[in-house]
């Protein structure tokens, strides 16, 4: 077993298994409804539920008093309510697995979606459904996870109970400086990083040596970015790239390593492509009231292109896609053409609402500055001009210092 725990650099907190297995002990209160900014409580809180069957609730820290009555939780019990607990004292590793065991099969996780492009969603999930892509082995005792997301949704959640399954140590990443990220993966000696596209663009700039320790690099949440594995790649090259498709109501699904997804045999009765849309069945999502359901089937939002029967890639939300004039764009087509100029740190295209087109788009464009304002769009124009049709091409070019982002660590896109 990996000595420490849960590493976070900028609050300068070390925690060893042991500190874990003592901080759970002197407990003596726990939160359902975890309402926290800080990593580390919200783990504890998580992990203490766990062992004493306590049904938990993540509540994101940066949603207001209104937002949290939006998704029809009481707000004093979300910030106020503690309830008394008395936890065991654990001594070892094995001691917590097996406390873990003994409720995992009746603990219950409520989580909420992004809301990225709407209301998020409440939805309830086993350990069983949190689990489900999680991988044990002994060959994984000395890996060290970089945890690049927010710990409040399904993808942190993931890297938690995989890390946390096989007692390696955890690396908190999520909210640091892009700029000391190398140098953090460098001076913990990470093995292990999974993060949105996003993530990584914001720590490329700040790339300038290489790295041979880590050992596998995931991308989830976004769509795939081949130009920028490219690049990653140069600076980790013993690295392996996995890609994966998870959602807060289904969990984790599909692994790969491009951008093409296999629905195996297993999954081939839950999984099905209509009208370019990907449906889950309902015995692979989370227990939700706020998920409607057609025939059993959920319809994801996200579009898809089948390669043949049992092959897709991810295209775009259905909900991103941008009406101008009656065409239908998909950004990601245009972001990824602009992604290709060397000056390019991130882009992203959004639909500014027009009277005569319905929709304008427009690019927020983040660049290393080293042309002068005018000439980049000058290039972006000609490229764009050279590969699409007039109504892919933005009429607006906003040269902006950071790509915003949500709190799933995702483009903001509205």
């Amino acid at each position: 077993m990996m000595e420490y725990f849960w590493i976070d650099p900028k609050e300068r907190l070390n925690k060893k298994y042991k500190d874990l297995f003592y901080d759970l002990y002197c407990m003596d209160k726990l939160s359902n409804f975890v309402y926290k900014d800080n990593s580390y409580m919200i783990v504890l809180n998580i992990l203490a539920g766990l062992i004493s069957g306590e049904k938990i609730v993540l509540v994101d820290s940066n949603l207001s008093k209104k937002e949290i009555t939006n998704v029809g939780l009481n707000y004093d019990d979300v910030a106020f309510s503690r309830k008394n607990i008395n936890l065991p004292k654990i001594n070892t590793f094995e001691e917590f697995m097996s406390k873990i065991e003994e409720n995992k099969n009746y603990w219950k996780l409520e989580i909420f979606s992004s809301g990225t492009m709407g209301f998020p969603k409440k939805v309830e999930h086993t350990f069983e459904s949190l689990t489900r892509g999680v991988k044990k082995d002994i060959n994984f005792k000395n890996n060290v996870w970089g945890f690049a997301y927010n710990p409040t949704h399904f993808a942190g959640l993931q890297i938690l109970f995989q890390a946390l399954l096989n007692a390696n140590t955890i690396v908190y990443l999520f909210d640091q400086n892009p700029a000391i990220i190398p140098d953090i993966l460098n001076s913990y000696r990470i093995t292990h990083i999974s993060a949105t596209p996003t993530f990584y663009r914001k720590i490329l700039p700040y790339l300038n040596k290489g790295n041979t320790v880590l050992e596998r690099i995931t991308f989830g949440g976004e769509k795939f970015d081949k130009l920028l594995v490219d690049k990653i790649k140069k600076y980790f090259p013993k690295a392996k790239i996995r890609n994966i498709y998870a959602s807060t109501e289904a969990g984790s699904l599909f692994s790969s390593k491009d951008e093409t997804f296999k629905i195996s045999e297993r999954m081939k009765d839950k999984i099905k492509i209509e009208n370019n849309e990907l449906l889950v069945h309902k015995d692979l999502l989370g227990y939700s009231s706020q998920i409607e359901l057609e025939d059993n089937w959920y319809r994801t939002g996200d579009l898809v292109e089948k390669n043949n029967e049992n092959e897709f890639k991810f295209i775009a939300r259905k909900d991103e896609i941008i009406n101008v004039g009656g065409y239908k764009v998909n950004p990601h087509e245009i972001e990824e053409e602009i992604k290709r100029l060397d000056d390019i740190v991130d882009v992203v295209v959004k639909g500014r609402k027009n009277g005569v087109t319905g929709n304008i788009l427009v690019a927020e464009i983040m660049y290393n500055g080293n042309l002068e304002e005018k000439k980049l769009e000058e290039e972006i124009l000609n490229l764009l001009k050279n590969n699409f049709q007039n109504w892919k091409i933005p009429r607006i070019f906003n040269i902006v210092k950071d790509v915003k982002q949500t709190r799933t660590s995702k483009k903001m896109r509205k």
